[in-house]
């Protein structure tokens, strides 16, 4: 752990856990916690003590215990091999590699027909030397990019749709300079800038259509209120009455999500 002022340690039964402090201007009043890959974060307001951190954190052992104890979960391009399974729309389909010998696509590719996604790619070989190793790294990774492009060429086709039929109650301005793009960002459904700008995580296309739609309100309301202000979440819940247990309910989906 590095040696920063952000980090500090609590003896959880018996054994010392190192933590990261990180600290927001933005985040005003709430405290989060959280552990990633094994790690123990706390996100807390700018001026939060770090006396009450600590208290916090020790009201949470029993949780933090739990979450140190789980297995690590498996890596994005572990989750989409042979057998896995991944979802689209809200409903899991099986993962189906064809053999080397019965593909002739020049690299993976990957469609979904009948309740199952098919992959057309080589089998990883997982034999212990090190040459087979970084073979069936390379056939995984390379799946795994079959699969993002796969998900952002639907993300594509069907964003503009949903932002459309939302936009009469949450548009400002002309809708033809409002850009749709499709990223791979790492932790962020969506990002609203203020050039009109609205980019989508292509793992939306993983979500149920009720949470796609919420996030699309999420996104088109920062055209209005570019924060997380009490004026910006009325403007949501103004066009989405629902908007709150929609949001509950992303955050439970997120933990079956490849980040």
């Amino acid at each position: 752990m590095p040696n920063s002022p952000n980090y500090r340690s609590v003896q959880i039964g018996g054994v010392v856990v190192e933590y990261e402090v990180r600290r927001s201007k933005r985040r005003k009043k709430s405290i989060e916690l959280k552990v990633v890959e094994g790690i123990v974060v706390v996100a807390a307001p700018w001026t939060f003590p770090n006396a009450s951190i600590y208290e916090f954190i020790l009201s949470r052992t029993d949780w933090i215990s739990e979450q140190l104890a789980k297995p690590p979960s498996p890596s994005p391009q572990e989750r989409f091999t042979h057998g896995q399974s991944a979802s689209y729309l809200g409903r899991s389909h099986e993962i189906v590699w064809k053999p080397a010998d019965e593909s002739s696509a020049p690299s993976p590719r990957v469609r979904l027909y009948r309740w199952r996604f098919l992959v057309d790619a080589p089998p990883a070989d997982d034999d212990s030397n090190d040459a087979a190793s970084v073979d069936a790294a390379s056939v995984r990774e390379s799946v795994y990019r079959a699969f993002i492009g796969w998900y952002a060429e639907r993300a594509a086709e069907r964003l503009p749709e949903i932002v459309d039929s939302w936009w009469p109650k949450l548009g400002r301005g002309d809708r033809s300079r409002i850009r749709i793009l499709v990223r791979n960002q790492k932790r962020r459904w969506g990002s609203c800038s203020t050039d009109g700008a609205l980019r989508f995580n292509w793992r939306v296309m993983m979500l149920e259509p009720a949470l796609i739609d919420y996030i699309a309100i999420h996104e088109l309301a920062h055209l209005s209120e570019m924060n997380h202000s009490p004026a910006f979440w009325r403007v949501v819940s103004g066009a989405m009455p629902d908007a709150q247990d929609r949001r509950r309910l992303l955050r439970e989906a997120e933990r079956d999500i490849p980040f």
